[in-house]
């Protein structure tokens, strides 16, 4: 299925509750990947909060972002930012960039990303080329068996767990991964895990929490113990994250 970028970019934009786990896949690259200072970073489609907003030393940072509307917004960003490192920032799809990619990364960031490619295993196996020896690729995907996808099963909402959603058909998503699914697809492209985990205990739908938001009835404080949380309920997280190396 060929997807609508702009469309997409639209509807994002005003999708409900989704820069609160924004914040979330931000503070968890963070956590996890410690100092990037020395390294080469990629980022594979920054939609509205490009990872020179919130990753502050790097070697140097290449965004790639499709979207007209997302790289006129990143390019009028970066313009009224005082970044400190090099940066450039691509009107390109990953598949054109892998065409004349001539220097490897250190680190690639795809975040909330692959479940949305017409053929994750090709992108995978390419991008593995674009990654240095000893780099590491950080990627994070939603969790089919995340919280509000368990409860929807339960409610009859949907008929399992890897059912498409209202959501995930109008954001034009190719795939629901599950954890075996994800790591069997990293494993066949020529990947080993370095870390694996999932993150956010997100009970209820973006729209339903943002509703919940809206009505003083969460507050920052609870959005945070949800981020907690997970650690206490692993296989439960709204998004799987897993950072890997080539082989």
């Amino acid at each position: 299925m060929d997807r609508d970028l702009e469309q997409y970019a639209r509807d994002y934009q005003i999708q409900p509750f989704e820069p609160f786990l924004v914040k979330a896949r931000q503070q968890l690259w963070l956590n996890k990947m410690g100092d990037v200072s020395n390294s080469s970073i990629l980022e594979i489609g920054c939609a509205s909060a490009p990872a020179f907003t919130w990753i502050f030393s790097c070697k140097n940072l290449l965004v790639l972002e499709p979207s007209t509307i997302f790289y006129d917004q990143a390019i009028t960003t970066f313009q009224n930012s005082s970044i400190a490192y090099p940066v450039e920032i691509l009107p390109l799809k990953i598949e054109d960039w892998l065409k004349q990619v001539t220097t490897p990364m250190d680190v690639i960031l795809m975040s909330s990303l692959l479940h949305e490619l017409p053929d994750p295993q090709q992108t995978l196996q390419e991008l593995r080329k674009a990654l240095s020896p000893k780099g590491k690729l950080f990627l994070t995907v939603p969790n089919a068996y995340s919280f509000h996808r368990r409860l929807a099963v339960a409610m009859g909402a949907i008929a399992d767990v890897q059912s498409f959603s209202g959501a995930n058909h109008h954001f034009q998503q190719q795939q629901v991964f599950t954890p075996i699914i994800l790591e069997d697809l990293l494993n066949k492209t020529g990947y080993a895990i370095v870390e694996a985990g999932d993150y956010f205990i997100k009970p209820f739908t973006h729209a339903q929490l943002q509703k919940m938001v809206d009505n003083d009835i969460i507050n920052i404080d609870i959005i945070n113990g949800l981020m907690k949380l997970s650690a206490e309920l692993p296989g439960w997280g709204a998004e799987l994250y897993r950072i890997v190396k080539p082989l």
